[in-house]
This record gives structure tokens, C-alpha cells and sequence, in this order.
């Protein structure tokens, strides 16, 4: 596993003395760090691709404005905000737009733990194993993200644009199985032929084989012309059949012979014809359980599955909530012709909070709503999208298999999960108000204060910009 630090970018509104100090600080945490003045970077945006940017601003004048101009417009989010002023007060407009803040100066240990958190999910761009122009086209197909297990799906997607084999691609409904599948069309050698998307769902007994295969003129009563099936319109191209375990066991019947040799006869013709195309197929079930009960083919799973693909659900790509979400603010905002936006820390929170069990059609659903709806410059989380503590949606518990050791170290891991969530969604909740958190949780407002700094949640995250 690669462990090679995420390097940084100091951009400094302070002084050479406290901007030494602070490098010596982030060096000391084994941290590669390239400092450079602020107005030296407003100016020419010096910051390498994919790097965390530390941003440290102080007592001194900075062009606040200008600043703020900049994060929106080129969609930067600072990995931590250094504040080296305990006098100043916390500027609710630009903290939006990080992901965390301390006041210098401070504990190595808490420059420690704020850096890892901001960094978090930040991948150092030496080790993304894709090309910038092949990132770049995946991107277009919205298929974003930094975790691991999206990476290795990456990874095997490159793979499978360079050959000829179908592919059987499996994962949750909103994973992106489709982009998936045109991604491996247009990165391949058919990407200047069709690509033919096929719901099987919508294929009837009566219409399968005129659909797929098309027919000549008078084969049945209104056949008054020929017309191509989608088989001949993918000709040299990629057929994709989405939802295929959807397929009638005569539609599955129907498949199976032309996939052996590739050759179909449309419907009132006398010869057989030969197709030229890649067959690409999707399911959000276990083909291999449908065939154990009996729903599917197991040969014709044998012929779908030479090469597949799984997609990972949401839930397991945290890390990539945040991107995605930007991304699609970003399409929206040029859509509909809005100035750029950010999200309120509180929607941060929840998003990274909620299973999405929609995965990643449903976060760009949220995404699309909550542009529209929203009148600020700061998204904020529509109140019927605040999740109730421990419901269904927002599990406080993970699963005891993921802890290890003995009975009590995996029960103290087990509170102490559940404890930082339940304070995180608290907050989110009472935008930020300890007075009221502490009443809704039953506890005094000290003792609730303590479990707040015990778990280092800052209430600056939470805050309304109105409130501050």
C-alpha cells in the first residue's frame, strides 16, 4: 500500500516569521510543503494538480474579496484555514469554504489531526495510476472519485476499453453501470461506432426478436418496410444490455444463440446475417444466486460474465461524496446559469453522513434540488433532509465484524462511533447551538461542551453565515 505523504501548498497572508514557523510545524509532521505568498498565488493560481492547499491568513490586511473570488470561481476548497490572530473573528463567508479550521498557534498534535482530517479522501497525484487526459474523459462521464475501491474499478475499466471480450457489469441501481459501459466504448477501439443502450426490461416475448433483429418488408401485416434492428444499428459499435436479468426465459433463449456465433436472422428474411458487435451487459442483482433458483441461464451468465466489472456502492466511497457533489454543483451552475455556490458545512456533514442508498444518481438529484431551491450563495440542507438520530437512514452502528480486538476495546470503539456521530448530526441539526444541542441531548451544557472538545467537533462548522 502506498503511504507517500500528501505534499502541501502554503499559500501565506502572514508574515515570513509566522509563515517559517508554521512550514517548520507541517514538515515536522512529515508533510511536503511548497509555500508561496498569497498575492503571488491570487495571481497566478501556483498550486500543483490535486494538491491540499493550507491557507493561513492573520492579523495582517489580505484581499478578503478577491480571495473568496477565487475559491469560487476555480472550485478550490482549502484543506485546513490557519488563523494566526486569536483576536480576529471567525469570517463565516470564507470558513465555508474549507474543510478545516484552528487558530495558530497551537498543539502539534491538533495541527496533526485537523491536516489529517482536511486531507482526507485527497489522493497525492503521483499515485493515481491514470493518465490526466484519461481522468479527464472519465470525469466527462461523471465517473469521479479518489477511493480505493473506485480506483481499482478504474483501473480494470482502462483494462477493458483495450480489448474485445464482453463484460458483465454488477452493482447497486445508481452506481453508474451505464457510464461505466460507455466509458469502456468510447476509451476502446469501437469509440467511433454506435453505442446502442438496450433496457431489457421493456422487451416483450412478442416485439424481443423484431426489436433486437429487425425485419424484412412483408414479414408480418404492417411490416411495409424493412427496418434495422438494434443488433445491425450497433454494427462495429457496442451493444449495452442494461438490466439483462430482467430477460424472459425466451428472451434469454434468444440471446443465447446469437452470442455463440454472432449471427441472427431477421424476422420474414431466408438468410442468416453476421453481426460485428461488443456486447457489454449490467445487472443490480446476483446473476449467480437468479441462476441457482432457477431464474436465470447458466449458460448464458457463462457467455455475459468473460470479463466483470463491479461497481461499488456509494456508501463505501465517503471520501467521494464531497467531489461528486462539487462536480455536479459545477454542471448545474453552468446549466442554469448561476453564479457559483458552495455547500453550508451543515449539508457537508449530513452528505457524508446519509447511506444514499440511490448512490450516486441520487446524490445528483440532491445536488439539482438543492441548487434550485437554495437563494444564497451557501447551500444549505433543506430542513426535511435533516436526518432523526439512530433512524433507519442514519444508522448510529456499524457492524461489531469491523472492530477487532477483545469484547470491551471493540464495545469502547463501538461508543465512541457512536458518540461522534450522534454529536456531528446533533450539531447539524441545532445549526451549531450547544445551548440547544445540550437540551435535546439531556445533558448540561458543560458536560456537553467536553464531549464536543473530547471528539474535536468545532461548532464554527455548524453555524449559520446569519448566526455569526
Amino acid at each position: 500500500m502506498n503511504t507517500t505523504p500528501v505534499p502541501l501548498n502554503l499559500v501565506s497572508f502572514v508574515s515570513r516569521a509566522v509563515e517559517d514557523i508554521l512550514c517548520t510545524a507541517l514538515k515536522a509532521l512529515n508533510r511536503p510543503v511548497q509555500s508561496v505568498q498569497g498575492h503571488d498565488w491570487l495571481a497566478q493560481a501556483l498550486m500543483l494538480p490535486g494538491t491540499p492547499i493550507v491557507l493561513a491568513i492573520g492579523s495582517n490586511h489580505f484581499p478578503r474579496d478577491r480571495l473568496l473570488s477565487s475559491l469560487r470561481e476555480q472550485w478550490i476548497t482549502p484543506a485546513l484555514v490557519v488563523i494566526a490572530d486569536d483576536k480576529a473573528p471567525w469570517d463565516a463567508e470564507l470558513l465555508a469554504y474549507c474543510r478545516e479550521i484552528l487558530r495558530w498557534p497551537c498543539q502539534g498534535k491538533e495541527l496533526s489531526l485537523r491536516l489529517a482530517r482536511g486531507c482526507e479522501g485527497i489522493m497525492p497525484p503521483q499515485v493515481s495510476p491514470h493518465p490526466l487526459v484519461f481522468r479527464d474523459e472519465l470525469a466527462s462521464l461523471n465517473l469521479i472519485g479518489q477511493s480505493p475501491a473506485f480506483l481499482n474499478a478504474l483501473e480494470l475499466i482502462k483494462a477493458l476499453s483495450e480489448c474485445e471480450a464482453p463484460v458483465l457489469i454488477e452493482g447497486e441501481t445508481g452506481t453508474g453501470k451505464e457510464m461505466a459501459a460507455r466509458a469502456i466504448h468510447y476509451l476502446g477501439l469501437r469509440q467511433d461506432h454506435p453505442f446502442i443502450p438496450i433496457n431489457c426490461g421493456a422487451l416483450s416475448d412478442t416485439l424481443l426478436e423484431n426489436e433486437l433483429f429487425g425485419h424484412e418488408r412483408g414479414a408480418y401485416t404492417d411490416a411495409k418496410e424493412a427496418q434495422l434492428g438494434l443488433v445491425a444499428q450497433a454494427h462495429q459499435g457496442t451493444l449495452f444490455l442494461d438490466e439483462v436479468e430482467s430477460l424472459s426465459p425466451k428472451a434469454q433463449v434468444a440471446l443465447l444463440r446469437f452470442l455463440q456465433n454472432q449471427e441472427y436472422r431477421p424476422l420474414g428474411s431466408r438468410s442468416l446475417k453476421q453481426a460485428d458487435v461488443r456486447v457489454i451487459s449490467a445487472s443490480n442483482e446476483d446473476l449467480e444466486a437468479l441462476v441457482r433458483r432457477g431464474n436465470f441461464r447458466q449458460d448464458l451468465l457463462f457467455r455475459l460474465n468473460v470479463m466483470p466489472l463491479f461497481l461499488p456502492p456509494l456508501r463505501e466511497r465517503s471520501g467521494d461524496i464531497e467531489s461528486l457533489a462539487t462536480h455536479f454543483l459545477y454542471q448545474y451552475s453552468l446549466k442554469y446559469c448561476r453564479s457559483p455556490q458552495a455547500f453550508h458545512p451543515t449539508t457537508l456533514v449530513w452528505m457524508k453522513n446519509y447511506p444514499w442508498p440511490g448512490n450516486v444518481r441520487e446524490l445528483e438529484n440532491f445536488v439539482h434540488r438543492a441548487l434550485l431551491l437554495s437563494k444564497g450563495p451557501l447551500i444549505p440542507l433543506p430542513p426535511q433532509r435533516l436526518p432523526s438520530i439512530g433512524s433507519e437512514n442514519n444508522p448510529p452502528l456499524e457492524s461489531p465484524g469491523g472492530y477487532r480486538g477483545s469484547f470491551n476495546q471493540a464495545k469502547t470503539q463501538v461508543i465512541a462511533h457512536f458518540e461522534k456521530q450522534y454529536l456531528e448530526c446533533l450539531m447539524a441539526e441545532c445549526h451549531g447551538n450547544i445551548s440547544l444541542a445540550a437540551k435535546r441531548a439531556g445533558k448540561e451544557r458543560r458536560t456537553f461542551g467536553k464531549l464536543l472538545k473530547k471528539y474535536q467537533i468545532n461548532r464554527a462548522f455548524y453555524i449559520k453565515s446569519k448566526d455569526i
